[in-house]
């Protein structure tokens, strides 16, 4: 069969045959270890470990997928974010569930995928899904959001530097001037010059400068330049420095953060030992109104009215609403930093409920479906909702009278010392 055809063709052909040989013997191979893992398997008995961050199929993975995902997108997609098979196995099943027309557009404009988020959140309330699969589909969800959100915020070259941003520029010798940045193209960037460097402008000119400026996402960004020219408009100098091939991204914040003013409780914590365990007494009497002013995944950063008893590595409870549901945090003072009228915390999460941490994290990343910044936008306040608002209510209003009632009583000294039982009634917080 092979002597028929053509001397030119022989070469094509004997190499199609071996790539088609050797692709058959790979299928064989890969066919042999998949029997032989399944047969070790049913030999070894292992113990049942739940399986951590696997994509379960569940009510959601029904009917037609419509989206147009091509492997160009998937791939693009992929290293775009930094996103892991199964992170992308999930956006699929989002991208499918919200019936979005292509994944390109994810490419094209990053913020897309926060509306899309958003209205699976929405299917995903809506189902019929039992607590811990709801739970465990916002979970990956939000896991995978997070690489969406940190790319959106993060400079990667000098042309993308917002304008009107204040840098700090140092020179070879040490010496730093703040500046604002004027314009950006594609060839410079514009910044000013203060007054009181002008006479330093030529000694600038022949040094290699290093710039600092933050960024909205608390990320402090370095790069090094040299000027290309000096530009004068009318009274006003301005500096031309060259774009920079690398920009480096400096003491990044761990946890991504939100800013919010949401209504809050405080009350302090103390630790003590009864019969060899460890006890916490929470001091209603130390009750503050305040706001939680940002949130990130492990602490707040709260203003609150004067307080001495407010120190550094004290204990403290947090009660808030958010999203119609009312959540509290225990938390470790880490800062408190004296302002005008009050005083503002910076408060560590030590202790909090997994579906409390998914609250917050559906805060902190933007994706309830039904509250934005804290306040509803999309359908009706349900009963529990109500309940929880006015329960709030409640409690603030019962505490601020049993304060006021508590600061009527004159307590004399050698009553309390002989443990006087009415006494004490009048001061017990129950």
């Amino acid at each position: 069969m092979l002597k028929n055809i053509p001397s030119n063709f022989k070469p094509v052909v004997y190499a199609a045959l071996v790539i088609l040989s050797l692709l058959f013997i790979l299928l064989i191979v890969k066919y042999i270890n998949k029997v032989i893992s399944k047969v070790g398997k049913q030999k070894k008995s292992k113990p049942n470990r739940p399986k951590v961050n696997k994509i379960k199929k569940t009510k959601l993975d029904t009917g037609r997928n419509t989206t147009v995902f091509s492997i160009f997108s998937y791939i693009k997609i992929m290293r775009m974010f930094s996103l892991k098979f199964k992170q992308m196995r999930l956006l699929k099943r989002v991208l499918k569930l919200v019936q979005a027309p292509t994944a390109r557009i994810l490419i094209i404009n990053p913020e897309m995928a926060f509306y899309y988020f958003k209205q699976y959140f929405e299917k995903v309330f809506s189902f019929n899904l039992d607590k811990k699969e709801k739970d465990d589909e916002l979970n990956y969800t939000i896991q995978m959001s997070k690489k969406f959100i940190l790319e959106k915020n993060k400079i990667k070259k000098t042309k993308d530097i917002p304008l009107n941003t204040s840098i700090e520029i140092t020179n070879e010798l040490g010496g730093s001037f703040i500046s604002k940045i004027i314009d950006v193209n594609s060839s410079h960037v514009l910044i000013s010059i203060p007054s009181h460097m002008v006479k330093h402008i030529s000694t600038l000119k022949d040094m290699i400068l290093r710039v600092n400026f933050v960024n909205n996402d608390d990320a402090w960004y370095e790069f090094t330049t040299f000027v290309t020219e000096v530009k004068q408009i009318g009274n006003m100098n301005f500096f031309q420095l060259a774009h920079s091939e690398k920009i480096e991204r400096k003491q990044r914040r761990k946890y991504h953060r939100s800013d919010s003013k949401i209504p809050a409780t405080f009350y302090l914590l103390s630790v003590y030992k009864f019969e060899g365990k460890e006890k916490v007494m929470l001091h209603k009497k130390t009750m503050q109104s305040g706001y939680i002013t940002n949130i990130s995944e492990k602490g707040f950063c709260m203003t609150l009215k004067q307080n001495e008893a407010y120190t550094p590595n004290r204990l403290m409870k947090i009660e808030y609403i958010l999203h119609g549901k009312k959540e509290s945090v225990v938390g470790k003072i880490k800062s408190a930093e004296k302002l005008n009228m009050g005083l503002r915390l910076n408060v560590e999460i030590i202790k909090q409920t997994s579906s409390t941490r998914l609250n917050n994290s559906l805060f902190i990343y933007k994706l309830h479906p039904y509250f934005d910044n804290n306040v509803l936008i999309k359908g009706k306040m349900n009963t529990e909702i109500h309940k929880s608002i006015s329960y709030e209510n409640n409690e603030l209003i019962k505490h601020r009278k049993l304060i006021s009632s508590y600061a009527k009583v004159k307590m004399d000294v050698n009553d309390f010392k002989n443990n006087k039982p009415g006494l004490l009634k009048k001061i017990t917080f129950d």
